[in-house]
């Protein structure tokens, strides 16, 4: 592969300490383009109207939160959930004339309830209470559970009518606050052992 100005990345990433130069890639081009989201590109008309309807994950979500910018990440989230609240009553009206359609439960997820350091599970409690009361406009009264282990322990708020505990019935807490202890254990022989980056995720 020849050094053009195509290919300097490529070669930069090759460069990099680590075992994979595609991680590296993936890295320097997601810095740089949560960098460019939440600069200029915030009031860009045409990258808002694409924001507001697709929204991010939630890794990026976190990726954007954890910059130092938070006024452009709130921006963006507030639109958002302004684009999804208006699906949400769109969907509504619908289940509203299929006589067979019961709605009886509004759930989410916590996905990153027991990373230390990370608060994104405040904003997805905004989010989901947002949409709760958009339920309520339609008298609908469901039953309201988002936490599972670790989010019910870190966020009591959260427990709403039911939680959903799961690996804290095998003794296991992620957030060391229960006296509890493993009631299994599993045993196996380590067969591969990968090197990756410092803050890098696994999955």
């Amino acid at each position: 592969m020849r050094y053009h100005i195509d290919t300097i990345p490529v070669w930069d990433a090759l460069k990099q300490q680590g075992e994979c130069p595609l991680c590296a890639l993936r890295r320097s081009i997601e810095a740089a383009d949560v960098d460019r989201f939440l600069g200029g590109s915030v009031m860009e008309p045409d990258t808002r109207v694409r924001v507001n309807e697709k929204g991010f994950c939630q890794r990026h979500h976190v990726l954007l939160y954890a910059q130092q910018n938070c006024l452009g990440h709130a921006l963006m989230t507030h639109t958002h959930l302004k684009e999804t609240a208006g699906k949400a009553h769109k969907l509504l009206d619908a289940a509203a004339q299929c006589p067979d359609v019961r709605i009886i439960g509004a759930m989410t997820h916590f996905a990153t309830a027991d990373v230390p350091g990370s608060d994104f599970g405040l904003e997805q409690i905004a989010r989901y209470e947002a949409f709760l009361k958009i339920i309520g406009e339609y008298g609908l009264n469901v039953t309201r559970h988002a936490a599972a282990s670790a989010a019910a322990l870190r966020y009591p708020q959260a427990r709403y009518d039911m939680v959903r505990a799961g690996i804290v019935m095998y003794g296991v807490d992620a957030l060391e606050q229960l006296p509890v202890r493993p009631a299994m254990r599993w045993v196996t022989r380590v067969t591969y052992v990968k090197t990756i980056e410092a803050g890098e995720t696994v999955s």
